[in-house]
């Protein structure tokens, strides 16, 4: 989970930073451009372990590289550059990369604004509908809700309500990219069925409107591993609430997801925060993997947005913590600035690297969709034997073992000086 993190945590960064901009026309622009493009220069590993000898050799090879990325609703570009002449590039169809119907506020919005409102609707009596209770609770981030009205949804029923389960698997799939064990989550919702009877609420705001929904009883995947759901929440504007708790009816394993999301507008200041929290006990192992968001828009003479997005993952007692820091500002035509990354595990503070960015509407001049990974594998493979190649013997070396291992990545202190002299 080490680069995958680190471009999970870009992809998340880039995809909600346009949102977030209130003061200028270029959030516009850049939620109705048919493609966006994503530029990474400039990459520079600033702290590497106390690894100097690798830390120098990683920095020149990678200080003439770039990546630019087109993404368009169908497909996203991938194309790496050394120098600005491309050496190899990818074509990834839709699913094979992030887009924004991934995000966690766009997928909750879909499970409450689209699955829970069918399941309901599927099995609401038309003859006898019930009445609306009178109940005033507040719900976190959403608000106060006055009334509630509550249905009884029978296991054959909620089988029966195909549109609605196929929804609620699509939402879980596209929220599930951002978290562990999402392969095997899946898997799990793909036979879902009712164990028992389950209840139904629908919480009004004072509009009127479903303002927030409950989902309570006993719910197993092909008829076995039941487990008690409780799912409770819902989504007001840019703002959310939702916890899901599923622990099992028998044993020890259970799986719990809060989802917190709240936009804080002002004149000239907009804060956007958010937290998944995300906990696991299978079999007598846990993991924990908490990501935070804070992310301020501020307008001085030209909007700028800063903050930090962190990745915080627990299993086998051990802490690793990913951190990115952006630096980003309006140019007028997308976004431009400067990304710290870093990484902490066990408590040791392990290497940080900075690198340029820019995001905007279009793409570039002449560029169209490529091969496949075979195609990009031999291509990077082409540009980095030439590089090697015209390296001292040592120096070859010495980058040949870094890009070989990522263990430096978790602290461990390689290369051993004395293997490259």
């Amino acid at each position: 989970m080490r680069w995958r993190t680190m471009l999970a945590l870009l992809c998340a960064l880039l995809l909600v930073a346009p949102s977030c901009l209130a003061f200028s026309d270029t959030a516009a622009a850049l939620d109705a451009a048919d493609i966006l493009t994503l530029t990474l220069n400039g990459l520079k590993v600033t702290q590497l372990n106390g690894n100097d000898r690798g830390r120098e050799a990683l920095n020149s090879f990678l200080s003439p590289l770039a990546a630019r990325v087109a993404l368009d609703k169908e497909t996203a570009r991938l194309a790496l550059l050394a120098d600005g002449a491309e050496f190899a590039s990818l074509a990834l169809a839709s699913g094979e990369w992030p887009d924004p119907g991934t995000m966690p506020h766009r997928a909750l919005e879909a499970v409450f604004s689209e699955a829970l409102p069918a399941l309901y609707e599927a099995c609401l009596p038309v003859e006898e509908p019930p009445e609306p209770e009178e109940r005033s609770v507040s719900i976190r981030n959403l608000g106060r809700s006055p009334r509630r009205t509550t249905l009884t949804v029978m296991p054959e029923q909620f089988a029966g309500a195909e549109t609605a389960l196929a929804s609620l698997r699509e939402c879980v799939a596209r929220l599930s990219v951002h978290l562990p064990h999402a392969a095997e989550l899946n898997a799990w919702m793909s036979e879902l069925n009712a164990a028992s009877a389950l209840t139904l609420k629908r919480l009004e705001g004072e509009d009127g409107q479903a303002l927030a929904w409950q989902l309570t009883g006993s719910i197993a995947s092909g008829g076995k591993d039941v487990r008690k759901l409780t799912l409770y929440g819902g989504v007001k504007g840019n703002d959310a609430y939702v916890s899901l708790k599923l622990p099992a009816r028998s044993g020890k394993n259970s799986l719990t997801l809060t989802v917190e999301l709240k936009d804080k507008a002002g004149a000239k200041k907009n804060t956007w925060t958010g937290t998944v929290t995300y906990k696991r006990s299978m079999n007598g192992e846990a993991c924990t993997c908490k990501d935070t968001l804070k992310l301020e828009n501020e307008h001085d003479g030209g909007e700028r947005i800063t903050g930090t997005l962190k990745r915080e993952y627990t299993a086998g007692g051990i802490k690793t913590v990913w951190t990115l820091t952006p630096s980003l500002r309006d140019d007028g035509g997308g976004l431009t600035g400067t990304l710290t990354l870093k990484k902490k595990h066990a408590q040791t503070q392990v290497w940080q690297a900075s690198l340029n960015v820019s995001l905007t509407a279009g793409a570039e001049q002449g560029e169209s969709a490529s091969g496949g990974m075979a195609e990009f594998s031999a291509g990077a493979l082409a540009y980095l034997t030439r590089y090697r190649d015209a390296l001292p013997e040592a120096d070859r070396r010495l980058l040949d073992h870094m890009l070989r291992t990522d263990a430096w990545m978790n602290g461990t202190a390689v290369p051993a000086p004395q293997s490259y002299e």
